[in-house]
């Protein structure tokens, strides 16, 4: 639903958005608010407009893996740095700094996604993108 929703909206011709799950997974339970699991992965979409500035390709994918359902967000954007993976992956993001400025960064759209997917016993991990760009991938059991 949330990628039907990106894909009405008048989005500049710069971003596109992919869909590359397998039919086979058309229908798939897990045990999540549906609500909330919209809003994580629309400000992961969020993202990847924010930050690519000239446009880029939204990938978003949905597999099962061993009792888990694995939601993967990612682009052919510019990407970020190793640095700025680990950094993401291991410091609570209203803590990040903008180097330029020093002074904290919101990260409220990344924060949101993990309280979300943690609230369901749920993992995001962080990092490049077979596109070139970013991946966020979120992990949720079943």
């Amino acid at each position: 639903q949330v990628v039907v929703d990106f894909m009405n909206m008048d989005m500049p011709d710069s971003f596109a958005l992919q869909w590359e799950t397998s039919e086979e997974l058309n229908v798939y339970n897990i045990n999540i608010d549906k609500n909330l699991l919209k809003r994580a992965i629309a400000n992961l979409i969020w993202n990847s407009i924010i930050h690519n500035k000239k446009g880029c390709t939204i990938y978003i994918s949905i597999t099962k893996q061993n009792n888990n359902c694995i939601i993967c967000v990612e682009d052919d954007g510019i990407g970020i740095t190793n640095e700025k993976i680990k950094k993401l992956n291991n410091t609570p993001h209203y803590m990040l700094c903008d180097n330029s400025s020093m002074e904290q960064r919101h990260g409220l759209g990344l924060l949101i996604v993990e309280q979300i997917i943690d609230a369901h016993n749920g993992k995001v991990v962080i990092s490049k993108s077979k596109h070139g760009g970013l991946l966020v991938t979120l992990t949720i059991p079943q």
